[in-house]
């Protein structure tokens, strides 16, 4: 690389070492001058040396024609592609390697189809473009292992556009440079990319490196132009024309990945998307800076597209920064930074994220073993007595003097304006992550004289709120003020800095230093400061800290995911039509009239439908039943009431089946999950199967569903008033052989309801063939809670909402230290032997009290094993 810069380099800059010699006067020239001055001598009658003679030059000025534009030069010419491979010194390896070998290849760089045009005209007014399809650059070093060797490429699916386009124009106007860039994907592991930076510059500054010209001085034989000496003292310098420039940089759809470990396709990053534009103006009355960031995003996710999926977190909502710096001749600098909103989302696992993705950008240079030791390693080295700076070894002399030079405002400001900003901090409680601060604030600043006497005034307007989990809402954590205007408004706090200098009156005796200027710094607020502090504030302030403690301690290798703020369950059994206020907009879903139509089993999200941030932030903080709600109409029937969606809990609400005439009841159930909340529209009647095996769930012949382990079954609304059954889907069942177990005796909603709660019924599936055996279902109903019921002309004659429990007959469970065999007996079917671990549980299905026994072996303990039988009667069950 070195060796090809220095080549460009001479030939660019190559000259002649031999001396020009002196251009010579024109004939015409000197005959005209001779003319004139012996016409001059003549008139005069004198003579003299030829220093005395004076030169007249007449000059007759003629306007320029018109010309017509013509092309001087026009080059076009293409590459279909240019490949860089880059290698590393082998300072640090065996001398034997080839420089060219492959342990030592460090990158390769790709330029795909480089098109380049320029048009030279007349008036020496150019143009020129360069296009470059795409630039590819790939990581081979050998040493890292690691799952894509590409650092920079396009994105997917932008193939057929170009990536830098680069457009120069230069004529009597001025310069013009237009850049663009789209669609660039740059992996930023920052290691490589200074590795493969400092290469090229390394070679750059060697390679265009000016060797020292040779002096040339005047021999004492020559003689110069005595006319030409006399009209260059003569003359003076004209001042720089300083020509208009123009510089346009437009930047569209980058992906800027931020990773930490390219050995894994999982691995923790931060992808950053956004759209700028840059514009950079340059005259003679001065210069002007604009950039504008639009659509500025970061998510964390995966480090490979194939991984993220819905393991996509938001932590940066889209916003707008504009930057403008303007300076004239006349006039200081003035700078100004405006943002419209910031929303932030920070999590530990978000803090985890960045905290090692820096680690690994700014990586720590190793410390020498000397350097680290405690003892200096010069301690035993001789040095002078005011090299040490010891303060009872210091002079007067020693001391530094006070600048007196005056630090004079040179008139440049800053102004910082951020509209709104929106922080919401989460926390992991158990295994679950959900909001516990939601903050609001904007700022306003203003700076002057910031290089020497610095004024700065600053206004924060913040409100703070804390997510009550029990109730799914937003309570205040530092109280908004009233307003006589606009009712409420937040509490705000100023900032004053000011560098002033001291004016200090005293004796001429004081042996202490006085400082010239000092810097005031003066934080206050004129509002009242209103916290509020309950129960639940407390516990949430208590595992906030505790969570961003252990941030930098744990990996991040668990991703969150966004989600709507509501989401709606249609666990009717039946198509339902869900129709949302106009506070809602859906997600991903089409509907009109704000009504969107739902399958059985499918999820409707929707969100805040605002205009501005403010208007999210209201939305989020609301109690207004009366703004957010759902109305839902299952097929069939009438509409149900408005389900306002503010408080957690379950209400009950009735419709009429429109052709029988027949009223039917649905809960609505709303709960928080991770700060959202869920909305599942059901029936009264609800089953959750304990069992480590299946069950469908049957009306009849007719299947209406698959009851799996340890999940919520809703029954369907037109048939929690039907006698229902259930059959076990055990191992050995297969769509071609017939199901291994019957379906059990009916039960129904009725027989629950007319017993006591909490009444335990037990129901028998029997095995199929001559082999005997059952399998015993124990049901254990319980009441389903009600928050509130609107329930219109039926009052309090609704159908009370049950969960069914199914639970097993039998759970064996291991809490000794050492593994244990068993093998079920006298229930038909010999099940095989298995073993089971230390504090490992197993169900047996097919057990029955009071007739199956086991057979029970501790294993391995004093070196031997040891066995029992155990009876499953009921009396010792239960003793």
């Amino acid at each position: 690389m070195t060796v090809v810069l220095k080549t460009l380099s001479e030939n660019l800059t190559e000259k002649s070492d031999a001396v020009p010699p002196p251009a010579l006067p024109s004939p015409s020239t000197d005959l005209s001058s001779d003319t004139v001055s012996n016409k001059e001598s003549m008139g005069s009658g004198t003579t003299g040396p030829a220093s005395s003679n004076t030169v007249v030059t007449a000059a007759v000025v003629e306007p320029r024609k018109k010309s017509k534009l013509k092309s001087t030069l026009k080059l076009d010419f293409k590459f279909d592609s240019m490949t860089l491979v880059l290698y590393s010194p082998n300072g640090n390896m065996l001398l034997t390697l080839d420089s060219h070998d492959e342990q030592l290849k460090l990158a390769e760089f790709t330029l795909d189809t480089i098109s380049t045009s320029v048009h030279m005209f007349s008036d020496s007014s150019m143009k020129a473009s360069v296009r470059l399809a795409a630039c590819l650059l790939d990581d081979k070093r050998t040493r890292i292992k690691m799952v894509t060797p590409r650092m920079i490429a396009m994105r997917p699916g932008a193939e057929q556009n170009m990536m830098v386009e680069v457009n120069y124009r230069q004529g009597r106007e001025g310069t013009t440079l237009d850049t663009l860039v789209q669609d660039v994907y740059l992996c930023a592991s920052m290691e490589f990319l200074h590795i493969v930076a400092d290469i090229f510059l390394n070679a750059t500054q060697q390679g265009f490196a000016q060797a020292p010209q040779p002096k040339t001085s005047t021999g004492p034989g020559e003689r110069k132009n005595i006319n030409s000496s006399t009209t260059s003292k003569e003359s003076t310098v004209a001042p720089a024309v300083v020509s208009k420039t123009e510089i346009n940089v437009m930047v569209r759809n980058p992906e800027i990945v931020f990773v930490a470990d390219l050995t894994r396709a999982d691995a923790p990053a931060l992808v950053m998307t956004t759209q700028c534009e840059l514009v950079m103006k340059s005259s003679a009355e001065g210069s002007q800076m604009t950039a504008v960031i639009k659509e500025l995003k970061v998510v964390a996710c995966p480090f490979l597209r194939e991984k993220r999926k819905n393991n996509v977190t938001t932590v940066l909502q889209p916003c707008q920064v504009f930057f403008q710096t303007s300076q004239s001749l006349t006039s200081p600098q003035a700078m100004e930074v405006s943002i419209n909103a910031l929303t932030l989302k920070v999590s530990p696992i978000i803090i985890n994220t960045v905290m090692t993705i820096q680690s690994a950008l700014t990586p720590t240079a190793e410390t020498p073993e000397e350097l680290a030791s405690p003892i200096p390693v010069d301690l035993w080295k001789k040095r002078g007595w005011k090299e040490l700076k010891l303060w009872f070894l210091e002079e007067e002399g020693d001391e530094d003097t006070k600048s007196l030079a005056p630090l004079i405002p040179t008139g440049e400001s800053l102004q910082v304006t951020i509209k709104s900003i929106c922080l919401t901090l989460e926390a992991g409680v158990g295994h679950r992550t959900i909001p516990m601060l939601l903050i609001k604030s904007s700022f306003h600043g203003d700076v002057a004289n910031w290089s020497t006497l610095i004024n700065l005034h600053s206004v924060l307007n913040l409100e703070v709120h804390y997510y009550n989990e029990v109730l799914g809402v937003w309570e205040p954590l530092l109280e908004p003020l009233e307003d006589e205007k606009d009712g409420f408004r937040s509490w705000t706090l100023e900032l004053k800095m000011k560098k002033k200098p001291v004016n200090y009156i005293g004796s001429d005796e004081v042996d202490f230093y006085v400082p010239d200027y000092k810097t005031v710094i003066v934080i206050s607020s004129k509002d009242q400061l209103n916290i509020t502090l309950s129960k639940c504030g407390l516990a949430m302030l208590s595992n906030l800290g505790m969570a961003f403690a252990e941030a930098a301690k744990q990996t991040a290798d668990s991703f969150q995911k966004d989600e709507a703020p509501f989401i709606v369950k249609n666990r009717l059994g039946l198509p339902v039509s869900v129709r949302h206020s106009e506070m809602f907009c859906p997600i991903g879903q089409q509907g009109t009239n704000r009504t969107v139509e739902l399958e059985d089993g499918q999820t409707l999200g929707l969100d805040y439908l605002t205009t501005t941030d403010t208007d999210q932030f209201s939305a989020m903080i609301s109690l207004s039943g009366r703004e957010y709600y759902i109305q839902p109409t299952p097929m069939g029937h009438t509409s149900a009431s408005v389900i306002p969606l503010i408080k957690v809990g379950r209400g009950m609400y009735n419709v009429m089946h429109k052709d029988s005439g027949v009223t039917r009841f649905l809960v609505c159930q709303i709960y928080t999950v991770e700060g959202s909340k869920y909305v599942k529209i059901r029936s009264p009647f609800q089953i959750i199967n304990h069992f480590s095996i299946p069950f469908n769930v049957f009306e009849g012949s007719t299947c209406l569903g698959k009851a799996l382990p340890t999940e919520e079954f809703c029954v369907p609304l037109d048939s929690y008033r039907s006698e229902l059954s259930l059959r076990p889907i055990t191992e050995e069942d297969t769509d071609d052989q017939e199901e291994q177990y019957e379906c059990s005796e009916g039960f129904s909603y009725e027989d629950f309801h007319a017993h006591e709660p909490d009444t335990r019924l037990q129901q028998t599936c029997r095995r199929r063939g001559d082999q005997g055996g059952v399998l015993m279902v124990n049901m254990v109903p319980s009441r389903d809670a009600v928050t509130f019921k609107h329930t219109g002309d039926v009052g309090e004659n609704f159908d009370v909402p049950f969960v069914l429990h199914l639970w097993p007959s039998i759970l064996l469970r291991n809490l000794l230290p050492y593994p244990i065999s068993y093998k079920l007996k006298d229930s038909g079917v010999s099940a095989p032997e298995a073993t089971l671990n230390q504090g490992h549980s197993a169900q047996l299905h097919t057990a029955v009290i009071n007739q199956s026994s086991l057979d029970l072996c501790l294993l391995n303990y004093l070196d031997q094993d040891w066995s029992s039988e155990y009876r499953l009667d009921f009396d010792v069950i239960h003793c």
